[in-house]
């Protein structure tokens, strides 16, 4: 069994409630997560029997998925799973539904960009391994009009920028292929002066991020003409 977060929007929600139970003998499957509604990668799970062998020792396993679109829910959303049951034989699985909107919120100072140093343009976001957002665009959050204009002159197709606002959101869909990006994709660590997603100068600092198996990459990003203003 396992807990799903319920949106403060929906009924009974503001919280974590139980979700369907994932049972299985012996062995967990692909076929089986993907029936419960578990966008979860066929890459990551081809070998079950490992999965289920690091779940029997004594510290245990937890493996994460990235975030994906998940029907029951109005957000993206991300699993954290682990086998449960007797050591040397697990008899199911533990799974966590994990909410963008809670990343977000750690991801985008809960909206408190100047209040905690973040000045009129800087902000922090992550990167998955097709070079998607996974956390919200400060723009997005401030002024979606004006996120549209800008990277549509940027060169992001207008229709994307319009699925970003229909979704009401910019993870999975606004693409950040930039030289710092991709430099944190290729494992590195830095800081350069490069043309945003935006199109903007923008001085960006940007690492790789290895969490539980997901390959993303975490950027700090503010406008150079503020990053370098006299004090």
């Amino acid at each position: 069994g396992g807990w799903g977060h319920r949106p403060a929007n929906k009924p009974g929600g503001n919280g974590y409630g139980a979700i369907n139970a994932i049972t299985m003998q012996a062995k967990m499957t692909l076929g089986m997560m993907m029936r419960c509604g578990l966008d979860v990668p066929a890459d990551k799970f081809r070998a079950t029997h490992d999965f289920v062998a690091k779940g029997t020792n004594d510290i245990g396993y937890v493996e994460s998925t990235d975030f994906a679109r998940y029907l029951p829910a109005a957000e993206p959303t991300s699993w954290i799973v682990t086998p449960i049951g007797p050591v040397g034989r697990p008899t199911g699985a533990l799974a966590v539904q994990f909410p963008m909107s809670l990343l977000n919120r750690v991801m985008t100072f809960d909206r408190e960009w100047v209040q905690v140093g973040m000045g009129e343009t800087g902000e922090t976001f992550l990167i998955g391994p097709d070079s998607l957002m996974r956390s919200d665009s400060r723009l997005f959050l401030e002024d979606p009009d004006a996120y549209r204009r800008a990277v549509i002159a940027a060169g992001t197709p207008a229709d994307v920028a319009d699925k970003a606002i229909r979704l009401g959101t910019t993870v999975l869909v606004q693409k950040v292929g930039t030289a710092a990006s991709e430099a944190a994709q290729r494992g590195d660590t830095g800081t350069l002066i490069n043309t945003d997603y935006l199109g903007r100068r923008a001085l960006v600092a940007y690492a790789p991020l290895d969490i539980a198996g997901l390959r993303w990459a975490i950027v700090a990003a503010a406008d150079s003409a503020e990053a370098f203003a006299p004090e």
